[in-house]
């Protein structure tokens, strides 16, 4: 857990760890092997109400000094993903409901 390592003092992060650590044996193991990766890009499924579903890769880099993640997602050219991308470009703010 990236909160236990972010907050290793904060009570109730430790309470859940204790709860999970007390209710699986599976999970008491690998907390206490510290066997923890840290996943900075995947690939993402989203949805938008006018271009429906999509996937685009997704980069997560992190801000220390202000404990916040940066969130980028990108497609690559060519693929569906991209082609989402750039119609959501175009659609902006565009309202679509019946005037």
């Amino acid at each position: 857990m990236r909160a236990a390592a972010r907050y290793p003092h904060d009570p109730g992060v430790r309470r859940l760890v204790r709860r999970l650590s007390a209710a699986s044996d599976e999970f008491d193991r690998l907390w206490r092997a510290h066997e923890v990766r840290v996943r900075r890009s995947t690939t993402r499924r989203l949805y938008h109400p006018q271009v429906g579903v999509f996937d685009v890769d997704c980069e997560s880099l992190p801000i220390p000094e202000r404990d916040q993640r940066l969130i980028i997602h990108t497609a690559a050219p060519g693929s569906p993903g991209r082609a989402a991308l750039d119609l959501i470009r175009v659609i902006g703010s565009e309202s679509f409901s019946p005037s």
